[in-house]
């Protein structure tokens, strides 16, 4: 990993593959559901989006092939990170309807999963 695109690690094809055989812990049939939704689920709720070509039959996807891309999604909690607008969002005790609009990669799902957190 580099900030510096000239000194990043520039993975082939058979670190995609082997990637995948990792995620699929050695069969391809354990992935196949997961490969038609796009992305695969790992322990901890962590993600690997899969970029590639979709084969489509009567408006249904029925699997992705030639994969060339992945994309890791690494879960993680931040406790009270919504307590600062819990009180603006509360209504009679209840939840109130609430947009949270943000740019990429600044926090959308983490406070999402606070919130969600506090009012279980």
């Amino acid at each position: 990993i580099s900030q510096s695109p000239a000194q990043a690690y520039l993975p082939d094809r058979e670190d995609l593959d082997r990637s995948l055989q990792l995620l699929g812990q050695g069969s391809a049939y354990a992935l196949e559901e997961q490969l038609r939704s796009g992305y695969i689920t790992l322990p901890g709720g962590h993600r690997v989006g899969l970029c590639g070509k979709t084969l489509v039959e009567s408006g249904r996807v029925m699997r992705l092939i030639n994969i060339s891309g992945l994309n890791y999604r690494l879960a993680r909690a931040i406790k009270g990170l919504a307590d600062p607008i819990t009180r603006y969002i509360v209504v009679g005790g209840k939840p109130a309807h609430t947009l949270i609009v943000s740019p990429p990669r600044a926090g959308k799902t983490t406070l999402l999963r606070d919130l969600v957190r506090q009012f279980s």
